[in-house]
């Protein structure tokens, strides 16, 4: 009696849960069967190539010696050195497969940095040319990071672009290109997380623009007003066109140690601007951090206060529809560097917000069924931590930073009864919810992240 044949689905299925936990047995599944296992396997075996200064020499050559094989390379991540991004090793690699990847899928740029990125000016033109063919592929995904200047003319040509990624210490030249073809961007996820740079000049160049109406997720990290201002601009035109895909929109302030930036500051500035969020009606996930390393010797100088709680999250959202919001996060952590807190000073590190009234207000806002029918859970929240290897005991009764905050906010809640009667989980850092927001962020976001 023969074995029964499996369907190529289950087969495959086997390959892939083979690939990641057992990556080793993969290249002999492969020889058991060249009709049920070959083609996939091969699809593990070369999907992605990490390049930094050589393919191994093995990879290469099996690929050269099989053209065809190229056709299973999907993803390629390539590191170029900061200290040499002319690296001939590198171009001389890249000069030997950059013709043949039809297939490619993924791209992975990034210039390994010490304190900045790298200007473009600096790449040896063989470099360039390599880059501009690579980047020219009908890419979906595209990742870029350590690149000063880029230019962007080499931008608009994407028809096929879903995700981008700007990195750490990324910029793109200065002046728009002249494009005389169809700018048919249709971004579905859009990252930026460079630093060092005053604005998102990125947002408002004519290849963007196509993308507003196809977005799902928007991820932004900000660190100056300038740049603040560019991404509530953004949100805006997005908002104007009425019907929008938008489902995640993810707001990441970050305040470095020592930088010469008030990141609070910006929070100030749209309250007096009275910025607000546009009604987006597909918006599942809003969140917005604000994170500010200080030292710990600066603790007296410092008003803890801030308007980010209760007073930003009532400003922006006021008369804002949004008819399918169901997780929203407001997050304000300073991590304090340096020793840890004297007995004196954890008695009067207070949370900060119960220093302004307004709870009433956004009580209000929260509470509203008319602009927040679906919302699910809220996180209104500020801690403090120390950085790193500062989160053993403080003199307080052997108890941690962190358990310090939650004691002083289980003692002192934020008043929102109407908002803890209408939101089945309102987080104001008690240990009990912190857990149960978590997992009801995570579902929601899980959803939209898998469709892009």
């Amino acid at each position: 009696m023969e074995a029964p044949i499996l369907p190529q689905e289950i087969l495959d299925e086997i390959t892939d849960c083979v690939a990641i936990g057992d990556p080793e047995t993969l290249k002999g599944l492969s020889l058991t069967s060249n009709n049920h296992f070959l083609d996939r396997a091969r699809s593990h075996l070369f999907g992605t190539l990490h390049i930094f200064t050589d393919i191994p020499p093995k990879t290469l050559t099996i690929l050269e010696e099989n053209p065809t094989l190229f056709k299973y390379v999907r993803n390629i991540d390539i590191k170029f050195d900061f200290v040499s991004p002319e690296h001939v090793d590198l171009q001389t690699t890249l000069s030997r497969v950059v013709d043949h990847l039809t297939g490619l899928h993924k791209l992975n740029l990034t210039c390994h940095f010490y304190l900045e990125g790298t200007p473009w000016r600096e790449f040896s033109p063989v470099s360039q040319v390599l880059i501009a063919k690579l980047i020219a592929y009908p890419i979906s995904h595209l990742s870029l990071a350590g690149f000063l200047d880029f230019p962007n003319q080499l931008l608009p040509p994407f028809h096929d672009l879903l995700r981008l990624e700007v990195g750490a210490f990324t910029s793109f030249s200065p002046t728009d290109a002249e494009y005389d073809g169809e700018l048919t961007w249709r971004l579905k996820f859009l990252l930026y997380a460079s630093s060092g740079h005053d604005g998102i000049p990125l947002l408002s160049f004519p290849c963007m623009r196509p993308a507003y109406s196809t977005l799902v997720i928007i991820d932004l990290h900000l660190e100056n007003m300038e740049q603040h201002v560019d991404a509530w601009a953004f949100l805006q035109e997005i908002g104007e066109l009425g019907d929008t895909a938008l489902e995640i929109i993810n707001l990441l302030y970050t305040q470095p140690l020592d930088s010469r930036h008030n990141v609070s500051e910006c929070f100030y500035e749209s309250i007096r601007a009275g910025r607000t969020l546009p009604s987006f009606p597909s918006l599942r996930y809003l969140g917005i951090d604000h994170t500010a390393h200080r030292h710990t010797e600066t603790f007296g100088a410092l008003s803890l206060g801030s308007p980010f709680l209760p007073y930003f999250p009532s400003s922006v959202l006021t008369k804002t529809a949004l008819p399918l919001l169901e997780v929203l996060n407001f997050n304000f952590l300073t991590i304090w560097h340096g020793g840890v807190f004297t007995s004196t000073q954890l008695v009067t590190l207070r949370l900060g917000e119960e220093d302004y009234p307004g709870w009433d207000q956004l009580d209000l806002v929260l509470s509203d069924k008319c602009t927040l029918p679906r919302l699910q859970a809220a996180r209104l929240l500020t801690m403090h931590k120390y950085h790193k290897n500062r989160s053993g005991p403080s003199l307080e009764e052997g108890k941690t930073l962190k358990e310090v905050c939650r004691k002083q906010r289980a003692e002192n809640p934020p008043p929102l009864p109407k908002a803890g009667a209408c939101v089945p989980l309102v987080d104001i850092g008690l240990e009990d919810t912190c857990s149960l927001f978590d997992k009801a962020a995570r579902n929601v976001l899980r959803t939209s992240y898998l469709s892009t």
